[in-house]
């Protein structure tokens, strides 16, 4: 019943996509024969004038023959005379010559199958009769069809043979799995044949249903045969063939989806095998992955060969075949990361065949995600790997993935190809990747000199290459850039002090400066973004201020006059008078100098809590003194930012300004004149009022220097 029910749904299937086929290639061959109509001459009669003949006065030349019209005979009137859509006597052929075939197939098989139930269950014939019944009925369709076919009857013809074909291959199992009359490796060569044959009458009658079948039929064969036992190779080794045989028929014959066919199904045999057969054991990972790379190749040869097709079919397949390398990238980590070398060899291999490929390809989105996947997982491995032992080899790994890239872009920059945007990004990312391994394995509490030397390698090999190409290639200022990075790295590693915000800031800056020079927008906004991580990071650390129990020199206070160090020279970089073009520049800088005043104020506040923090058990007016100056210092800082912002024509500075002043005054009333007391109290309000004074004082004088239809404040010029 099994077999029978089995039977009967291959059926069903290939009946229905036959019908779909044959009704399309029906609308497309049908071609209306008609004669044409009669030329009729709109030109309306012409009168000769008097003396003259209509002949002397007006020539027109004789008509185009007329076509006689093509004769049909009764024979071809019958079955190639088209007929439009809705004519009875179309939907009776299509009836007559498809429906009727389909039908007629379906009750056949039926009627067998209901003898064949009938005869077993009387037990008629013997389990090697109904087997031989099964592969002489297969048979007797496969040659019934190919007569057919061979007689003008191709469709019907096919229809039959692939039919038989799935009889054959059922029988044969059969033969195996129910009634045990073969063993399993004749089997397996059976049913191999079997597929074999169907992809030769496949290939000669350019039929993908047929193919399909062959490679379904292929790839199911050893799990149809298999046994208990793991035959890991004979198993590799027959899906390798297949595959091959696949993308040889597919070539053949521009069936693109037989390829992805194939894809699916050797991701499913390698699935099912290794969630039964695989462990650990060194022999048999270094084989896994053996064939894992030769299935992978054979795909990418796949890829290689369709990324220049015009074929929409071929690049849609595309598309979906490059989930191979991606799967197999994913596999090969999960099956080497126990095995520390294997794993490291693995990682440098893949990234010298991306960087080739790449180049190849021409394709810097291939480079920049080929340099990704390889070096996260190298990282996670050195976070997981941080003993001594795996010290030299986690080195060589990372620096080695970073020399691939490195020398691949430099190739590129001398010939002034590294302008697109990932080769842009992948100058900044690939030293800092190399160098995040670097510090991962290296760091330690007598290890900064050594971490600190290193950011100043990577910082004069970047500068190398600036200084080699800066005349040839506009693109080298990226690596300039790259290496100020690394030399504020250097710097504050040398120091003992907090890097990360720092190489933040400091990298910020320099995207604002190469999006200043190059005129690309995204460039700049890109590091906007950066100075608002850089800022958060440092105020998760800083805050609160009072936890901070050093002052002056010490790596939060470092940290901090980095970011906004950083923050004031990016501003100036924006500056007016550069000659910026382009949309949101002095949105840009207002935002960058504001942060800047902003996290200043932060920052001197910080420190004054810090100051009286570790004085409050020495000092009894630790807490009076501490308020004072934090008034005061506002207030000053406001007063010279009130200044500058005039002297520089820059009003959102002198906005933050007067917001400052404000918070001051809120200050001044609600808490200093309760919490202040004494000379404090009015040295607090001594202070902020001079200041307001002078303020206002300034606000006053302009006002009076400003000329006649002047306006009475300094305003940021017109850049336009």
């Amino acid at each position: 019943m099994d077999l029978l029910a089995l039977v009967l749904a291959l059926i069903a299937l290939y009946l229905i996509t036959r019908l779909q086929r044959d009704v399309d290639a029906l609308r497309r061959s049908l071609t209306i024969v008609h004669p044409p109509p009669p030329i009729e001459s709109s030109r309306p009669q012409a009168t000769a004038p008097p003396g003259r003949s209509v002949d002397d006065e007006l020539i027109v030349p004789p008509p185009p023959p007329v076509p006689a019209p093509v004769r049909l005979s009764a024979a071809q009137s019958a079955a190639e005379r088209p007929l439009a859509d809705g004519n009875p006597e179309q939907l009776e052929r299509r009836i007559g010559e498809r429906l009727l075939l389909y039908a007629g197939m379906l009750v056949l098989v039926l009627g067998v199958a209901f003898f064949l139930r009938y005869s077993f269950e009387r037990d008629w014939m013997s389990p090697t009769v109904r087997v031989v019944v099964g592969a002489a009925s297969g048979s007797a369709l496969v040659a019934a069809g190919r007569g057919l076919a061979r007689r003008g009857f191709r469709q019907y013809g096919l229809f039959l043979s692939g039919g038989g074909l799935a009889v054959l291959f059922l029988s044969v199992y059969a033969a195996f799995a129910f009634y045990e009359l073969m063993g399993a490796l004749p089997t397996f060569a059976c049913l191999a044949a079997i597929a074999a044959a169907t992809a030769v009458l496949a290939d000669r009658e350019g039929s993908l249903p047929l193919a399909l079948m062959a490679v379904c039929g292929g790839f199911a064969t050893p799990f149809l045969v298999g046994g208990g036992e793991d035959a890991q190779v004979a198993l590799f080794s027959y899906d390798a063939l297949l595959i091959a045989a696949t993308m040889y028929l597919a070539y053949r014959q521009r069936w693109p989806w037989l390829n992805l066919a194939s894809l699916s199904f050797t991701v499913a045999t390698v699935a099912a095998w290794a969630e039964q057969y695989y462990t650990d054991a060194a022999s048999q990972y270094l084989r896994t992955e053996l064939f894992l790379t030769l299935y992978c190749a054979m795909f990418v040869a796949i890829l290689r060969a369709n990324r220049r097709s015009l074929d929409a079919r071929a690049r849609l397949v595309s598309g979906f075949l490059w989930c191979a390398p991606i799967l197999y990238h994913g596999a090969s980590i999960a099956i080497l990361f126990p095995h520390g070398v294997a794993l490291l060899v693995y990682l440098l291999l893949v990234s010298v065949a991306v960087a080739v490929g790449s180049l190849e390809a021409g394709s810097p989105a291939l480079r920049l995600s080929g340099w990704a996947l390889a070096i996260l997982p190298l990282l996670i491995w050195i976070a997981f790997h941080q003993d001594a032992t795996w010290t030299v080899a986690a080195v060589i790994s990372s620096v080695g993935v970073w020399l691939i890239f490195f020398i691949t872009q430099v190739r590129l920059l001398r010939r002034d190809e590294t302008t697109r945007g990932p080769d842009m990004a992948l100058a900044h990312a690939c030293g800092m990747g190399a160098f995040a391994g670097l510090y991962i394995t290296l760091n330690g509490p007598t290890s900064p000199g050594r971490v600190a030397a290193i950011a100043l390698g990577f910082a004069l090999a970047n500068a190398g290459v600036w200084m080699a190409l800066r005349r040839t290639a506009a693109a080298a200022v990226h690596w300039l850039g790259v290496a100020c990075v690394f030399v504020v790295i250097a710097t504050l590693v040398g120091f003992q002090g907090r890097w990360i915000e720092a190489m933040l800031a400091a990298e910020a800056v320099v995207m604002v400066w190469l999006g200043a020079r190059i005129g690309r927008t995204s460039f700049r906004r890109a590091g906007v973004v950066l100075f608002v991580i850089a800022a958060s990071v440092w105020l998760r650390v800083a805050a609160p201020f009072g936890a901070i129990a050093l002052t002056g020199f010490n790596t939060t206070t470092a940290a901090g006059a980095v970011i906004i160090a950083c923050l004031y020279v990016a501003g100036w970089l924006l500056r007016p008078d550069a000659g910026l073009v382009g949309r949101g520049v002095a949105a840009e800088r207002a935002f960058i100098l504001v942060a800047a005043s902003i996290l200043t104020v932060l920052l001197v506040s910080m420190e004054i809590d810090a100051y009286w923090a570790m004085r409050r058990d020495t000092a009894v007016d630790a807490e009076l003194a501490r308020q004072l100056m934090l008034s005061a210092s506002w207030a000053a800082y406001a007063g010279i930012l009130i200044a500058v912002g005039m002297r520089y024509h820059y009003p959102p500075v002198r906005y933050f300004a007067i917001a400052l002043f404000a918070l001051t005054l809120l200050k001044v009333f609600l808490v200093d004149i309760q919490s202040l007391a004494g000379i404090y109290r009015v040295t607090a309000f001594l202070v902020v009022g001079g200041i307001l004074l002078l303020v206002s004082f300034l606000y006053q004088r302009s006002r009076n220097d400003a000329q006649p239809g002047e306006p009475s404040l300094p305003t940021e010029p017109d850049r336009r």
